[in-house]
């Protein structure tokens, strides 16, 4: 294997043939150790001789590669579908925080946290303007274990608050080469600082290296499930030197299903599975154990499950808004080994291999890099990295993946395909959804780690969610060493990426302009992040024009929805022009984020986005008050105030004493003692009410106060406010004296 620390741009030069004069690139290895990436940052000139020169890169042995020269000439620009995606641009904004970070995520409490590859987790508050600033350094993982820890998956529970965050970390012991098998665990972190561990998942399969057990995500519709990628131990199925002679084992190079509500109530649950193929075979699906002892993912009650066979060396997944699950995967770098086929093994769908005929084969070709998209409406499918405790052994697609294979080797009959090819050597590893309005939105953008050094766009559009339209070289997206891992700030649509190479943490911020539309879009009024008090009207201007053309319209969106096209300047709207956009003359409290997206007479678009906050109370009581006192069998009446558009509100409930009184679905929002006996005759004493607003996604707000009832005959004024936590009681009861 190459010695990829030997690879920069002092070993690996680019130039034009004629004028000498160097090409910009990027130069780094493959994680296989097997080859050579040359990015060019810009591209390369069309029509152009160049020649490229590699002397001074060595082995790991130490050994000098051959000098070698070669020479090509470029051709004109190709043609990549890459649809709308050339109208947008990101503004890199360089180094925001330095460290090693394999996991990028947004946490419940809207700060960015960073995994470190040794198992710190460092966390930010992300200021306005997308700069990170008081720095925090938690220590709950390697406190629990006494040291560094090579960590790779971070990712929140569904159910984590600001309050309570709950995180589970994917993790093994600190080493890159001769990792101890069944090393790989996953452990949750609680506590407001990820304080206090619990180790959920115990022997997960390691490979020697650096196949792991790698990202972690949580299943959309079911708040108690998680999917995590684990890494083959082997190159191409079949053990080899490469990779220490290590075997595949029945959980490794998969994707796997955790659901926690299966787990027992003693953790850590113990997942190494056993190594006999003949007890493999006749697994018990009644069994939570196989014969020997060990684990079985077969049992039906299984809370760890293989979701996804043949998953060779994935470092991230995403389940997509159009309901799959998506996979960018490592292809095998040459010469790998893969292995011979035994009819009758056992296949995660539960039958028994009975297909085509495998032969062994060894020194295999390289393998091209995938995206896998799993169907979550489909059976259990073969992604194309051979094991034979599981019954899978053709490799990709059969002959045509290898040269080894005869003509007639065909791909497994339960080979899913892919969604898009990366070609050879990307090393494609963080991807994300990008959620921000606009026409990326609902792409996904994957860190390219090798070949690129760069981010690429992928829309799933074509048939089935494949991918159809893609682009690279979006500005911004370009220029990194080795991007690990990506996150988008959902607030501002802001990126962070994570170069592990030069061990920064960099921005990309919305916004910047894009040549070649000519259009020139702004907004006047409101600033970006601008707050509006509770009876503040907002007004929109915005400022376009065309310099090669005429705007023909301008489009404003209110978190997504349209508001209004307005087709001649001035572009208002709100209080800017009164009566037409109730949208925004009578917002809600809350932060939304306006989008206006200019069109000019060729059909060219520009967008600018930015986020406004209404302030005010979504829910109070206008009565009674706060510490109001009532005299026993007084009437009660229970009114509030509801800010929250009546449209989005599935409920308001009141409870007195944490008793439901009455739930309203529709204003008024009000109950009295008069109709409700809930509220007459309430005992003497002090008492809470509390209502609780529940809109129709489940979220929920809500209000408490609290009210007195003295005795009858007591000499005070009904309406007069008073201090109920200062009453003075009889001893023993509730009556006040």
């Amino acid at each position: 294997s190459l010695d990829n620390e030997t690879i920069n741009t002092d070993s690996v030069k680019l130039f034009e043939a004629n004028s000498n004069i160097p090409a910009n690139i990027v130069v780094n290895g493959t994680g296989g150790g097997d080859g050579i990436n040359i990015t060019v940052s810009g591209g390369l000139k069309e029509n152009t001789e160049y020649t490229y020169v590699i002397e001074g890169v060595r082995d790991l042995a130490g050994a000098a590669i051959f000098p070698y020269s070669a020479k090509f000439v470029t051709g004109s620009q190709g043609g990549e579908n890459e649809g709308n995606l050339g109208e947008i641009g990101f503004s890199n904004q360089g180094e925001v925080a330095s460290g090693m970070y394999s996991s990028l995520v947004i946490g419940p409490d809207e700060k960015l946290y960073g995994l470190k590859l040794s198992g710190e987790i460092d966390r930010w508050t992300i200021d306005p303007s997308g700069t990170l600033s008081d720095l925090e350094t938690l220590t709950g993982l390697t406190n629990a274990y006494g040291g560094s820890r090579l960590s790779i998956g971070l990712v929140f529970a569904p159910n984590s608050t600001a309050d309570n965050p709950i995180a589970y970390v994917s993790h093994c012991e600190f080493l890159f080469n001769d990792g101890p098998e069944y090393d790989g665990k996953i452990s949750r972190l609680t506590g407001s600082n990820l304080e206090e561990e619990q180790l959920v998942l115990t022997n997960l399969p390691r490979s020697v290296r650096d196949h792991l057990t790698n990202s972690i995500v949580f299943d959309p519709n079911d708040p108690n499930v998680l999917y995590f990628n684990q890494g083959g131990n082997s190159a191409g199925g079949h053990p080899d030197p490469a990779w220490g002679n290590r075997p595949e084992r029945l959980l490794s190079g998969a994707t796997l299903r955790l659901d926690t509500s299966l787990l027992p109530e003693e953790l850590p649950l113990d997942v190494r599975t056993s190594e006999n193929i003949s007890v493999i075979n006749n697994a018990d699906i009644n069994s939570a154990t196989m014969s020997d002892g060990f684990y079985n993912p077969y049992f039906i009650n299984a809370p760890l499950t293989i979701y996804a066979s043949g998953i060779r060396n994935a470092y991230d997944l995403i389940w997509h808004s159009n309901g799959q699950l998506y996979i960018p995967t490592n292809g095998t770098a040459g010469g790998s080994r893969s292995p011979v086929s035994v009819a009758g093994t056992r296949r995660p769908n539960g039958d028994f291999y009975n297909g085509q005929s495998v032969p062994f084969t060894i020194d295999n070709d390289v393998q091209r890099d995938y995206l896998y998209r799993v169907d979550p409406n489909l059976p259990i499918g073969y992604f194309g990295h051979p094991n034979p405790l599981r019954g899978e052994f053709a490799l990709n697609q059969g002959a045509p993946s290898t040269s080894r294979y005869p003509t007639n080797i065909t791909a497994d009959s339960n080979y899913r395909g892919f969604a898009f090819d990366f070609e050879l050597n990307k090393s494609p590893n963080g991807v994300i959804e990008y959620q921000t309005e606009g026409v990326l939105k609902g792409a996904l953008i994957v860190c390219r780690y090798s070949g690129g050094s760069d981010l690429i766009a992928l829309v799933p559009d074509g048939p089935n969610g494949d991918i159809s339209t893609h682009k690279v070289g979006i500005d911004g997206f370009g220029g990194f060493t080795t991007p690990l891992d990506l996150i988008e700030d959902p607030k501002t649509g802001n990126i962070y990426v994570s170069d592990l190479a030069t061990q920064q943490i960099v921005l990309l911020t919305t916004g910047a302009s894009v040549s070649g539309s000519g259009i020139s879009i702004s907004f006047e009024t409101p600033e970006n992040e601008q707050s509006f008090g509770e009876e503040e009207l907002v007004g929109v201007v915005v400022n376009a024009i065309d310099s090669d053309g005429s705007i023909s319209n301008v489009r404003l969106f209110l978190d997504g929805e349209l508001v209004r096209r307005e087709g001649l300047a001035p572009y208002e709207w709100g209080t800017s022009n009164p009566g037409n956009d109730l949208e925004l003359e009578q917002l809600s409290p809350g932060t939304y984020t306006l989008t206006a997206i200019a069109t000019d007479n060729e059909g060219n678009t520009e967008e600018a986005s930015i986020t406004i906050k209404k302030e005010g109370v979504l829910l109070s009581f206008t009565s009674p008050e706060n510490n109001d006192f009532y005299t026993y069998g007084d009437q009660i009446d229970v009114n509030l105030r509801v800010l929250q558009n009546d449209a989005t509100i599935d409920n308001v409930s009141l409870f007195l004493d944490g008793r439901l009184v009455g739930e309203e679905r529709t204003a008024p929002y009000s109950w009295s003692s008069l109709d409700n006996s809930a509220l007459s005759n309430i005992r003497v004493g002090i008492h809470t009410l509390r209502a609780v607003l529940t809109d129709i996604d489940g979220g929920t707000e809500e209000v408490s106060i609290d009210i007195a009832i003295i005795p009858e005959g007591t000499n005070s004024v009904r309406g007069t406010n008073i201090f109920v936590e200062n009453m003075r009681k009889i001893p023993g009861t509730d009556t006040s004296f």
